[in-house]
């Protein structure tokens, strides 16, 4: 009968654990939803600031330039992960990273640049990139990009 016991408790213990890790993502998934919403909050306030002139103590002064001045635009240092879709942004990631990548990996670049994806949104992105053939799953979770299976393989 001990065994039987040590069973019941042992299920009951994953029951609940299931279950808390449930809440936790629900949790997880609610604090991203406000964490882009402040981030978005902030872009407007400093928006707002800029074009009344006004400057944080922390920031250096700038030239407040109207909206419909014609401004020049150089290019930064990469692209804006946080404004591609996320099948760009994994793509770019995967391409940025030498050799295959798995999806862990592909998730802490893209925490890196402020996304808050899950790994299941990357997965399912993953997914979706191998159907269009954008990216070829190599196994033991490694995947690459199209393009550079097939550049790898005319070497």
């Amino acid at each position: 009968m001990e065994v039987l016991e040590a069973i019941e408790n042992a299920e009951s213990d994953l029951a609940t654990t299931l279950d808390e890790l449930r809440m936790a993502k629900e949790l997880a998934a609610a604090l991203e939803q406000d964490a882009k919403k402040i981030r978005i909050e902030i872009v407007g306030l400093k928006s707002y600031a800029k074009r009344q002139g006004l400057t944080a103590p922390h920031e250096p002064s700038a030239d407040v330039v109207p909206i419909s001045a014609n401004v020049q635009m150089f290019p930064s240092s990469g692209p804006d992960l946080e404004l591609m879709s996320r099948s760009d942004a994994v793509v770019h990631v995967m391409r940025a990273m030498p050799g295959p990548v798995d999806r862990n990996a592909v998730h802490e670049h893209l925490a890196d640049a402020g996304r808050f994806d899950t790994i299941d949104d990357i997965s399912l992105t993953l997914s979706g990139l191998k159907r269009s053939g954008r990216a070829e799953k190599l196994g033991q979770g490694l995947w690459q990009v199209a393009e550079d299976i097939a550049t790898a393989e005319v070497r």
